[in-house]
């Protein structure tokens, strides 16, 4: 006996599905249901053949998909208002069993269930999945008399169900991609105030899906606010401390050249035969500590101005290598430098080059008085199958374990003997971290420095220059 909100078959078959397919032979049931020791029925469906739905629409499918992910289903199914929902869903209908089901492209699953639990059921194998083509309720009286559900879990069920009801579950976007279902080992029919009610409790598990949603992604904006609240004050923590080693370094030179000019000053005042010598000296010390100003601006300017924005490139690093080596000339004059082969990467040329700038200039500057620097570029295996890993390895002073990673901080310096601004690796950092990539520094055998860079998602097929 069918309700008048059953669907007919013309209907039905509008949908995609034959309502006159007999599955007896492609959905071989095997086993049979047990109890859970809690009451609740168990239904066996691991026996159900595999078979292609029809109605699958491929289009509506991906949709649906795309919204199962979108409310993260398959991790609420131990979400307590949803499961007030098909409990209230079977005391209205007077019913022992209900359940809120979503589909993916094979599969239907609880959400949610009362009175008892089913394991996932292949699309074609359940009587739910019919809600997904028409919006209109799935309501038969005696589901276990039409012989066109013969073979269904639901009707092998043990007591098998009889009344059934389904009503879709549709998104605010009008995707379908569940149903409320209703099930009683009894047949009769629903009155119009029960088949509304079940209507209505469909909506409410939607609003409490969207609610979820809404309270997860309120939860990671307000993540995301947090972590860069806190990026922000550890940048503003650093900048202060930048700042203040800035000011710092740049009095020194500073003190020095106004040292020097009042000098000057005494000199001129004294008028003694010495007085040019002793004035050319002082020149010569003034502009010593203006240059060092310079550089120490130079540097500084440049470490703010790059590592943003980057323009992504195929890069040969052979080539930047060899660009660098031309431009440190002067530097490099006398080292052996060994460049092994190299691979193209997917990288930011200007800013990779500055990197190799600096880097064979430490290698080349950070030597014993009287030594000459030795100097390899190579790669070595990366962490990442995707990724490129250089190094630059040096014989030269090398740095201590315990300043290993306080070198690439701005303005920190190890070797205070020999010239420089403590720029230059902590510019390296900042390039290579803005490539997503990762740099540091190790203990060379027999002595010396080796920093290493890895550069994430640069691999490129090699190619003629």
């Amino acid at each position: 006996m069918r309700t008048p909100g059953r669907r007919d078959g013309a209907a039905t078959a509008a949908a995609g599905v034959p309502v006159d397919a007999r599955l007896d032979d492609a959905l071989a049931v095997v086993g049979s249901p047990v109890a859970d020791g809690t009451g609740d029925v168990v239904v066996p469906t691991s026996g159900v053949a595999a078979d292609v739905d029809p109605g699958r629409d491929a289009e509506r499918a991906a949709l649906r998909a795309a919204e199962v992910r979108r409310y993260r289903l398959p991790e609420l199914t131990r979400l307590p208002e949803l499961r007030a929902i098909v409990e209230l869903a079977a005391q209205v209908c007077e019913a022992p069993r209900a359940m809120l089901t979503f589909f993916t492209d094979s599969e239907m699953h609880q959400l949610a269930t009362h009175g008892f639990r089913v394991g996932p059921v292949p699309n074609h194998a359940s009587v739910c999945h019919r809600v997904l083509h028409d919006p209109a309720p799935l309501i038969e009286a005696d589901l276990a008399a039409q012989g066109e559900w013969s073979g269904y879990p639901a009707v092998e069920m043990d007591p098998p169900a009889r009344l059934y009801v389904s009503q879709q579950l549709r998104t605010p976007a009008g995707v379908p991609f569940g149903s409320l279902c209703v099930l009683d080992s009894a047949p009769r029919e629903l009155d119009a105030a029960q088949r509304a009610a079940v209507a209505n409790l469909a909506e409410r598990a939607v609003d409490v899906l969207e609610l979820a949603l809404r309270s997860r992604q309120l939860d990671e904006a307000l993540a995301e606010v947090s972590a860069s609240r806190d990026e922000l004050e550890r940048s503003n923590a650093q900048l202060a401390a930048y700042a203040g080693q800035v000011t710092h370094d740049l009095r020194n030179p500073l003190s020095a050249i106004a040292a020097s000019l009042e000098l000057m000053e005494d000199v001129v005042a004294e008028g003694g035969p010495d007085g040019p010598a002793q004035l050319s000296a002082l020149v010569v010390r003034a502009r010593r500590s203006a240059h060092r100003m310079e550089a120490l601006i130079s540097d500084v300017l440049s470490f703010a101005g790059i590592g943003g924005e980057l323009e992504l490139t195929e890069v040969s690093l052979e080539r930047l290598v060899a660009e660098a080596r031309e431009d440190l000339a002067t530097e490099l004059e006398g080292a052996s430098v060994e460049v092994g082969p190299l691979p193209h990467v997917r990288a930011d040329a200007v800013q990779l080059r500055v990197v190799l700038q600096n880097l064979l200039g430490n290698a080349a500057k950070y030597v014993a008085p009287g030594a000459t620097a030795r100097v390899e570029v190579r790669t070595e295996p990366a962490t990442d199958p995707g990724s490129v890993r250089l190094v630059v390895v040096d014989h030269g002073l090398g740095v201590a374990e315990a300043d290993r990673d306080r070198v690439f901080k701005p303005l920190e310096r190890v070797h205070t003997a020999v010239a420089g601004t403590g720029m230059g690796l902590a510019t390296c950092r900042r390039v290579v971290e803005a490539h997503g990539g990762a740099i540091g520094l190790r203990g060379t055998p027999g002595g010396g420095a080796t920093v290493w860079l890895e550069l994430p998602d640069a691999v490129l097929p090699v190619v003629g220059d």
